[in-house]
């Protein structure tokens, strides 16, 4: 009975985190290589596609937490992040951080600024909010600040190891058109979890 209940509980809080994509179409899987599957859909509020990465990587469910909520070491493995550090440690479940990625020329380097929540809805499933908390950290120059974004990180363990998601929508800002950024979406979530998963082995 309570294995039952907390399947539900965790059933329950995954459907109430994506009622945002009642509006959005279907996913379509664009990649699937190295055990990493990668989809987006469109939204009918934006132009600019979300993305959902997943993989089941064989770590612990404590690690694979410890290595995302690693600021210093973000860089080291997220998709062209060039510097990433910790702004404020608000709590044991909530802190603030930033990161710097360098684009490709023509396009303007991007930074971004994001709260991250862990939320415990079962023994063995976390999940990670992802928001934006522009305000803690000036704005610099020549560099265009991510403001408007919203995702999570999904882990679940499982008898296979642990399943991790990452789901994201947002509008990169700037001038950069938003067929240009669908058509490159595909390597940022691929290339982020191949560094996950490579940095979780060692």
């Amino acid at each position: 009975m309570i294995c039952l209940k907390k399947n539900f509980i965790a059933s329950l809080y995954f459907f109430l985190i994506s009622l945002s994509g009642l509006s959005q179409s279907d996913w379509k899987l664009i990649k699937n290589s190295q055990d990493i599957q990668v989809y987006v859909r469109t939204n009918d509020s934006t132009k600019f596609k979300e993305y959902k990465a997943t993989m089941v990587v064989k770590a612990t469910l404590d690690k694979v937490l410890q290595t995302i909520m690693d600021a210093d070491e973000l860089k080291n493995w997220n998709y062209q992040t060039s510097k990433s550090y910790l702004v404020k440690k608000l709590s044991d479940t909530e802190q603030t951080i930033y990161m710097e990625n360098d684009m490709p020329w023509p396009v303007q380097n991007r930074d971004v600024v994001t709260r991250m929540k862990v939320q415990h809805p079962t023994s063995n499933i976390i999940i990670i909010k992802l928001l934006p908390d522009s305000e803690s950290v000036p704005e610099k120059d020549k560099i265009i600040r991510v403001k408007n974004f919203s995702g999570y990180w999904y882990l679940e363990q499982s008898s296979k190891g642990i399943i991790v998601i990452q789901q994201m929508q947002g509008d990169p800002g700037g001038s950069l058109p938003a067929f240009l950024f669908n058509l490159f979406l595909t390597n940022g979530p691929f290339s982020t979890f191949l560094g996950l998963n490579k940095a979780l082995a060692e």
